[in-house]
């Protein structure tokens, strides 16, 4: 049966076979885990009855068409979870690689495909985002004086600076001016905020009762 350290083994070994384009060692695999090569060459021997790799001269790593498959799997997972964490939800991009190590063990292939699914839909200047039939809004479609509260931050790349201003999820935000060309200013815990229209159209909110 897999570990979590297990998982973590074919994770970084896969990640290693890309970067060297070769097999991997236990010290190179324990120094990307941060753990000892003792831990990783004890965790490899249990893999190893499972058919995950096989442990040559009790140092190299030769992972199997299961290994890898797996190895890819746990890879897959961490970065959807990263850039679902970091580009969605506005964490900073150290702190969501984190997370990820954690959440990737337990969240099941079906999320991770919904989420990839839900990243990679069209993104652009007036992308809404569809709940079966309902159509979320972004911040340039309500007028000056609406307060609203952010729902999710679409805009891959700029999420860290916005979350350093404070517009994340489950914040309220006033609309204090639309400017030329649907630029829009925002004020967030008492500062006023411009926005682009590309970034404005990105955040995706709904109207406070």
């Amino acid at each position: 049966m897999r570990t979590s350290a297990g998982e973590d083994l074919l994770e970084a070994a896969c990640i290693l076979r890309e970067r060297k384009k070769g097999m991997p060692t236990a010290g190179e695999v324990a120094s990307l885990l941060f753990v000892s090569p003792e831990n990783v060459r004890k965790e490899a021997l249990r893999l190893e009855e499972g058919g995950y790799l096989r442990l040559i001269n009790d140092d190299i790593l030769e992972l199997s068409e299961k290994g890898i498959e797996e190895g890819m799997r746990i890879m897959k997972k961490h970065r959807v979870l990263e850039c679902f964490l970091s580009e969605i939800l506005g964490m900073k991009r150290s702190a969501a690689s984190e997370e990820a190590c954690i959440l990737e063990h337990a969240i099941s292939d079906e999320t991770t495909r919904r989420l990839e699914g839900f990243m990679t839909l069209p993104r652009g200047r007036g992308r809404r985002l569809q709940r079966g039939r309902k159509r979320i809004p972004a911040l340039v479609d309500f007028p000056e004086g609406t307060d609203l509260k952010v729902l999710s931050v679409l805009c891959p790349g700029g999420c860290e600076r916005l979350g350093d201003l404070g517009i994340l999820p489950g914040e309220v935000v006033r609309i204090v001016h639309i400017l030329n060309g649907k630029a829009v200013v925002v004020r967030v815990k008492g500062c006023d905020i411009a926005l682009s229209p590309e970034i404005a159209s990105s955040i995706l909110v709904e109207r406070m009762e």
